[in-house]
């Protein structure tokens, strides 16, 4: 499981992750987030993915779902607006070495 989450343990999402995701909520194709945020279409399908591993979801439609489910994206708003201090907490994970710790730096 290196360099992935497990379930019961997601990492926070980033800021940038949290506006695709307000995006994706609102049903915006990869190709206009693109554009709307000046970065590739590559970048926006990769955030994505990172999401979609994080969180152990198969598509988008559980992704916004599971994010409504842990009231990250604020429910009843239009447009969707992600809510920062909902975000997954950071904590250490037992099964895998967390994404947060330096690596490990070898005796010279």
């Amino acid at each position: 499981m290196r360099g992935q989450s497990c379930v019961c343990c997601p990492r926070p999402l980033t800021d940038r992750e949290l506006t695709v995701a307000e995006l994706l909520a609102q049903g915006f194709s990869t190709e206009t987030m693109a554009v709307m945020l000046c970065l590739s279409q590559h970048t926006i399908a990769a955030h994505l993915g990172k999401m979609l591993r994080n969180l152990n979801v198969r598509n988008r439609t559980e992704l916004v779902a599971r994010l409504y489910a842990h009231g990250i994206l604020a429910a009843g708003e239009w447009p969707p607006r992600a809510t920062p201090e909902r975000n997954f907490p950071a904590r250490e994970c037992m099964s895998a070495r967390s994404p947060f710790q330096p690596p490990r730096r070898l005796a010279s």
